[in-house]
């Protein structure tokens, strides 16, 4: 009898263990799913955002577009049980913020969504694609986990990206590239000027991240670079 309930206690610890490896197993899968897919070009090579900043399973940001009011927001949010409660007083109006880079373009409104229990990679995807598909909504993006004073303890990246051209007097490749991946060009910064800023949303051929990548690896530019959205509050 004895011999049999220790028996039963190794096996039990043997479960535990198993599931527990598996748990991580699986935890590792999908932190490895996702790895392939943050990723930004810093002096020619290719760093993996997630491995400084953790990706959240349970928040987005979401880009709305500019004439949408905050009580519409909050109205939409509230239709969807999978969303907590969003606060009127979170979403971020680049209107409010005349210095704001884009306001002139008819900027995003946003504000940061949390997700009622954690998902996966493919599972953000759908929820991503699903928001997208509301005529309101301009943009949807993963989050990332940081600490910083400026940015607050979320970070994501926005719908604008940057892009160095390799001769300032020559923007036929700048104007090529970004017809063909329907993002628009806003402007040319004001202090720097072979960069330009440019904009992407939902009917681009890929988010910023994906933008400013795609105008990399096609060789015909110096350099390109995204603007992050961060928040100090999240009430």
């Amino acid at each position: 009898m004895k011999k049999f309930q220790s028996l039963c206690i190794i096996l039990g610890l043997c479960v535990v263990v198993g599931v527990y490896s598996c748990g991580k197993r699986v935890e590792a899968d999908v932190y490895y799913e996702c790895r392939d897919e943050f990723f930004y070009y810093y002096g020619g090579e290719k760093i993996f955002l997630t491995e400084s900043y953790p990706l959240r399973y349970d928040c987005l940001l979401v880009g709305f577009k500019a004439h949408v009011q905050n009580d519409e927001i909050v109205r939409f949010f509230r239709d969807k049980d999978i969303f907590a409660r969003v606060n009127a007083k979170n979403i971020y109006r680049p209107s409010d913020h005349p210095n704001y880079i884009n306001f002139r373009v008819d900027a995003s409104n946003t504000v940061y969504v949390f997700i009622n229990g954690r998902q996966t990679c493919a599972q953000l995807k759908e929820i991503i694609n699903k928001l997208e598909r509301a005529d309101i909504v301009s943009f949807a993006h993963n989050t990332f986990y940081y600490d910083n004073e400026s940015y607050g303890n979320i970070v994501s990246f926005s719908e604008i990206f940057y892009v160095r051209v390799k001769n300032a007097d020559d923007l036929s490749d700048l104007y090529s590239v970004a017809l063909e991946t329907n993002t628009t060009i806003i402007d040319q910064d004001r202090f720097m000027a072979h960069w330009f800023i440019l904009k992407a949303n939902k009917y681009s051929k890929g988010n910023a991240l994906q933008m400013a990548n795609y105008f990399h690896e096609t060789g015909k530019f110096l350099a390109t670079d995204l603007g992050l959205i961060g928040t100090d509050k999240l009430l």
